[in-house]
């Protein structure tokens, strides 16, 4: 079962996310407090964290986020992505 994509709050603009919530690009920009434009370059160039593609509609998983953000942990500005 899938559930509603959350809300983003209007006022603090948090976007509440479950695991297995889809989330629209602009709703996953929020929560990533990123532009929704930067996930459209990602979705081009690559890099960015991996979405679904349904009917022709863009969806991230919570999960898929989680993981992205994660990965890209680093404990100093020189060391190289997936180091």
């Amino acid at each position: 079962m899938v559930r509603d994509a959350p809300r983003v709050d209007s006022t603090s603009g948090s976007t509440p996310t479950t695991d297995r919530q889809l989330l629209t690009p602009p709703q996953a920009a929020a929560y990533l407090q990123l532009a929704p434009r930067t996930l459209a370059h990602y979705r081009v160039r690559g890099g960015g964290p991996p979405f679904v593609k349904l009917g022709g509609r863009v969806r991230y998983r919570g999960d898929s986020l989680e993981e992205w953000v994660s990965s890209m942990e680093r404990t100093s500005t020189s060391e190289a992505a997936g180091a």
